[in-house]
């Protein structure tokens, strides 16, 4: 679980996440190995916490809380959102990390719900 310290702490970086590489380089270095995405309006960040479970917060006008995805990850998480502009189409967001078995995790924000972890296989060393 995230501390009121460092959920703190990321929600400042966080404000500058996506258009600073030095506030990427503090949580890199911090342990926290953010992923963030855009569709060019709305922004998600994403870092593994403490406990090791993956947690988000996204930016439309103001930033949300922290919410816990869960899984267990073993190192940073990697993120990619695609809106193709279409009119009504929503924004799908694809979530990947090295689990604590060494495979490959993802999950999936279909543009109204997560969906479950999935593990992918592989083994990452």
């Amino acid at each position: 679980m995230l501390s009121a310290s460092d959920a703190d702490y990321k929600t400042a970086v966080a404000t500058n996440l996506l258009n600073h590489s030095a506030a990427i380089k503090v949580l890199e270095a911090k342990g926290f190995s953010p992923a963030g995405c855009t569709d060019g309006t709305d922004h998600w960040v994403f870092v593994v916490g403490d406990d090791q479970k993956c947690y988000y917060k996204s930016y439309s006008g103001g930033w949300t809380t922290w919410h816990d995805l869960g899984g267990q990850f073993s190192s940073g998480l990697a993120a990619y959102c695609y809106n193709s502009g279409a009119s009504g189409e929503k924004t799908k967001i694809w979530v990947y990390g090295q689990g604590i078995n060494n495979q490959l995790w993802q999950i999936v924000w279909s543009g109204s719900a997560w969906g479950a972890w999935v593990d992918l296989g592989g083994n990452i060393d």
